[in-house]
Protein backbone atom coordinates (compact mmCIF):
# COMPACT_ATOMS: atom_id res chain seq x y z
CA UNK A 1 0.00 0.00 0.00
CA UNK A 2 2.81 2.25 1.06
CA UNK A 3 4.62 1.87 -2.74
CA UNK A 4 1.45 3.14 -4.32
CA UNK A 5 1.27 6.00 -1.83
CA UNK A 6 4.06 7.46 -2.08
CA UNK A 7 4.26 7.88 -6.05
CA UNK A 8 0.74 9.24 -5.84
CA UNK A 9 1.45 11.89 -3.47
CA UNK A 10 4.05 13.42 -5.35
CA UNK A 11 2.33 12.87 -9.04
CA UNK A 12 -0.63 14.92 -7.10
CA UNK A 13 2.11 17.14 -5.89
CA UNK A 14 3.10 18.35 -9.13
CA UNK A 15 -0.54 18.37 -10.53
CA UNK A 16 -1.17 20.88 -7.52
CA UNK A 17 1.77 22.86 -8.24
CA UNK A 18 1.02 22.86 -12.15
CA UNK A 19 -2.72 23.76 -11.69
CA UNK A 20 -1.37 27.03 -9.15
CA UNK A 21 1.66 28.07 -11.34
CA UNK A 22 -1.26 27.97 -14.14
CA UNK A 23 -3.79 30.54 -12.29
CA UNK A 24 -0.65 32.98 -11.40
CA UNK A 25 0.94 33.00 -14.28
CA UNK A 26 -2.36 33.87 -15.56
CA UNK A 27 -3.35 36.46 -13.48
CA UNK A 28 -0.15 37.99 -13.67
CA UNK A 29 0.07 38.22 -17.29
CA UNK A 30 -3.53 39.73 -17.21
CA UNK A 31 -2.21 42.35 -14.80
CA UNK A 32 0.52 43.08 -16.73
CA UNK A 33 -1.74 43.57 -19.97
CA UNK A 34 -3.35 46.55 -18.53
CA UNK A 35 -0.59 47.97 -16.53
CA UNK A 36 0.93 48.26 -20.44
CA UNK A 37 -2.32 49.78 -21.30
CA UNK A 38 -2.59 52.26 -18.91
CA UNK A 39 0.75 53.28 -19.81
CA UNK A 40 0.32 53.59 -23.55
CA UNK A 41 -2.96 55.33 -22.65
CA UNK A 42 -0.89 58.17 -20.24
CA UNK A 43 1.79 58.32 -23.08
CA UNK A 44 -0.34 59.17 -25.76
CA UNK A 45 -2.59 61.85 -23.95
CA UNK A 46 0.91 63.21 -22.53
CA UNK A 47 1.54 63.36 -26.41
CA UNK A 48 -1.09 64.62 -27.69
CA UNK A 49 -1.61 67.62 -25.43
CA UNK A 50 2.17 68.34 -26.08
CA UNK A 51 1.38 68.52 -30.02
CA UNK A 52 -1.58 70.40 -29.23
CA UNK A 53 0.08 73.30 -27.38
CA UNK A 54 3.47 73.51 -29.65
CA UNK A 55 1.50 73.71 -32.62
CA UNK A 56 -0.93 76.52 -31.33
CA UNK A 57 -1.30 78.89 -34.85
CA UNK A 58 -0.23 76.08 -37.02
CA UNK A 59 -1.05 73.56 -39.32
CA UNK A 60 -4.76 72.38 -38.45
CA UNK A 61 -4.59 69.28 -39.64
CA UNK A 62 -1.75 68.25 -37.28
CA UNK A 63 -4.00 69.71 -34.62
CA UNK A 64 -7.26 67.71 -35.60
CA UNK A 65 -5.33 64.44 -35.45
CA UNK A 66 -4.03 65.46 -32.02
CA UNK A 67 -7.42 66.14 -30.95
CA UNK A 68 -8.53 62.69 -32.28
CA UNK A 69 -5.30 61.20 -30.60
CA UNK A 70 -6.14 63.22 -27.48
CA UNK A 71 -9.65 61.51 -26.91
CA UNK A 72 -8.90 57.72 -27.90
CA UNK A 73 -6.15 58.51 -25.24
CA UNK A 74 -9.06 59.87 -22.64
CA UNK A 75 -11.33 56.97 -23.76
CA UNK A 76 -8.70 54.38 -22.68
CA UNK A 77 -7.61 56.22 -19.77
CA UNK A 78 -11.49 56.65 -18.12
CA UNK A 79 -11.20 52.44 -18.92
CA UNK A 80 -7.90 51.65 -17.58
CA UNK A 81 -6.59 54.53 -15.65
CA UNK A 82 -6.20 54.87 -11.90
CA UNK A 83 -8.93 57.60 -9.90
CA UNK A 84 -6.66 59.93 -9.07
CA UNK A 85 -4.91 59.91 -12.79
CA UNK A 86 -8.93 60.38 -14.06
CA UNK A 87 -9.56 62.88 -11.31
CA UNK A 88 -6.56 65.20 -12.45
CA UNK A 89 -7.39 65.18 -15.51
CA UNK A 90 -11.00 65.88 -15.27
CA UNK A 91 -10.03 69.21 -13.10
CA UNK A 92 -7.31 70.08 -15.79
CA UNK A 93 -9.89 69.66 -18.37
CA UNK A 94 -12.56 71.20 -16.44
CA UNK A 95 -10.31 74.26 -15.70
CA UNK A 96 -10.62 74.62 -19.65
CA UNK A 97 -8.20 72.13 -21.07
CA UNK A 98 -5.76 74.31 -21.87
CA UNK A 99 -2.11 75.93 -20.91
CA UNK A 100 -2.07 79.78 -20.98
CA UNK A 101 -2.93 80.70 -17.56
CA UNK A 102 -0.31 79.33 -14.47
CA UNK A 103 -3.40 77.84 -12.81
CA UNK A 104 -3.87 75.64 -16.11
CA UNK A 105 -0.14 74.44 -16.30
CA UNK A 106 0.27 73.39 -12.34
CA UNK A 107 -3.00 71.75 -12.95
CA UNK A 108 -1.64 69.65 -16.06
CA UNK A 109 2.46 68.66 -13.69
CA UNK A 110 -0.40 67.62 -11.41
CA UNK A 111 -1.83 64.96 -13.87
CA UNK A 112 1.75 64.21 -15.36
CA UNK A 113 2.82 63.50 -11.37
CA UNK A 114 0.01 61.61 -10.63
CA UNK A 115 0.82 59.52 -14.01
CA UNK A 116 4.11 58.43 -13.07
CA UNK A 117 3.36 57.68 -9.25
CA UNK A 118 0.54 55.26 -11.09
CA UNK A 119 3.24 53.71 -12.80
CA UNK A 120 5.15 53.26 -10.26
CA UNK A 121 7.58 56.11 -10.18
CA UNK A 122 8.64 57.03 -6.85
CA UNK A 123 10.49 59.85 -7.49
CA UNK A 124 8.78 63.38 -7.94
CA UNK A 125 10.22 65.24 -10.83
CA UNK A 126 10.48 69.34 -10.80
CA UNK A 127 7.59 71.15 -12.20
CA UNK A 128 9.65 73.25 -14.14
CA UNK A 129 11.26 69.97 -15.50
CA UNK A 130 8.07 68.14 -16.68
CA UNK A 131 7.13 71.71 -18.68
CA UNK A 132 10.54 72.40 -20.08
CA UNK A 133 10.70 68.82 -21.21
CA UNK A 134 7.18 68.73 -23.10
CA UNK A 135 6.72 72.26 -24.27
CA UNK A 136 10.49 73.36 -24.69
CA UNK A 137 9.47 76.23 -22.12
Amino acid sequence: MSLIVAPLLGILGVLVGAVAQYFFLRRTNSEGKLSDRTALAYSDYLGAIALIATHQGGDADVIDEANHQLADAKCRIVLYGEPVVIDAIAAFTRGGNVLNTKEQMDLFVTVVQVMRHSNGSKVRVAAADIVSILFGQ
